[in-house]
């Protein structure tokens, strides 16, 4: 739930959701600070947690095959949405993606 808390400071309901991709707002920005700072995309990993969560707290086998299906689906979103945002930022994302790692949190001070 921190991770889900420490995603959203930063971005509003309706950028959660995707609406200004959809609606191709005009303005947009690279959020590079707070937890994106540490790590690129928070929510996969908050969802990854959770599922994990859910998996070992029932000991349910189909908790742990939905599990393992949020985490080739969430793989593969990551690789989607990291070539739009590079696509979109340019080079101010591959330098953000060469800085920044995907899941695992780097402990050393943001720039």
């Amino acid at each position: 739930m921190l991770l889900y808390r420490a995603a959203g400071r930063h971005f509003s309901g309706a950028q959660l959701g995707g609406q200004p991709e959809l609606q191709h707002a005009p303005e947009q920005r690279l959020i590079n600070r707070g937890i994106h700072g540490r790590i690129r995309h928070p929510v996969y990993l908050g969802h990854f947690c959770e599922m994990l969560g859910w998996s070992v707290g029932t000991g349910l086998a189909v908790s742990y095959g939905l599990t393992v299906f949020a985490l080739i689906t969430g793989a593969l979103m990551v690789r989607l949405e990291d070539r739009e945002l590079g696509k979109r930022f340019g080079n101010e994302y591959l330098e953000y993606r060469r800085r920044v790692p995907t899941f695992i949190p780097t402990l050393r001070r943001p720039l």
